[in-house]
């Protein structure tokens, strides 16, 4: 222990620039397909626009994201949550419509 103090005082609060960094988080079985998108196209897209992150999905819903930069680890985050996670009542969204029907609209989300 007198070795481990005498090298480094207190445990640092941050990592280095250059550590990789890691998110790992559920989402819903049934949203893996979606997240996937038809030929890997959305989570292709997904990677594209947050950085070239590392993704991976297992089978019980399990995503975990790997960059350097953990703001390229929260953008894919926010993504993926905007099409896995179910939307709750009460919460506010914005969006644009994009085809009014009789039975309502149909809207994408931002």
């Amino acid at each position: 222990m007198i070795i481990v103090l005498a090298t480094i005082a207190a445990p640092r609060t941050q990592l280095a620039p250059t550590a990789p960094k890691m998110k790992t988080f559920m989402i819903p079985v049934d949203k893996i397909r979606e997240v996937i998108g038809p030929g890997g196209k959305m989570i292709t897209a997904i990677i594209e626009k947050a950085d070239d992150v590392k993704i991976d999905i297992e089978d019980d819903g399990q995503v975990t994201i790997y960059h350097k930069d953990y703001s390229a680890i929260e953008k894919a985050y926010e993504l993926i949550k905007a099409i896995a996670m179910p939307v709750e009542i009460g919460t506010e969204m914005t969006g644009s419509v994009v085809k009014i029907e009789k039975f309502g609209a149909f809207v994408n989300l931002k």
